[in-house]
């Protein structure tokens, strides 16, 4: 199982799929299928069950998750896709860094 170098709140565009060419931001990552689930990117329809508060029920729309190899980093400083990369600083603290343009990722 590979490293999944992304976190929770990075801007993100899906590179290949049906979404190919969507950005959004990870909402959450599914660490056991190496997926994630990004905001507005690949909505799915689910049907509700009529309930007390719903007695209708209905339909709702929600994300579906992506696998992680088919989404890249957006770049801070240029908004162009990149691979992550780290780095330590002097204090000794290792941090994530963009490889196009070597800005430092926020955590």
């Amino acid at each position: 199982m590979a490293k999944i170098r992304l976190r929770k709140g990075d801007r993100v565009r899906v590179m290949s799929g049906r979404n190919k060419g969507a950005e959004g931001r990870i909402l959450a990552i599914l660490r056991n299928g190496e997926q994630v689930i990004i905001e507005g990117v690949n909505l799915i329809r689910r049907t509700l069950k009529p309930t007390q508060q719903n007695p209708r029920g209905g339909f709702t729309d929600q994300e579906a998750p992506i696998h992680a190899t088919n989404v890249q980093l957006l770049d801070p400083q240029t908004g162009e896709p990149s691979r992550i990369g780290y780095t330590f600083l002097e204090t000794g603290e290792k941090v994530r860094v963009s490889r196009k343009s070597g800005a430092q990722l926020t955590e």
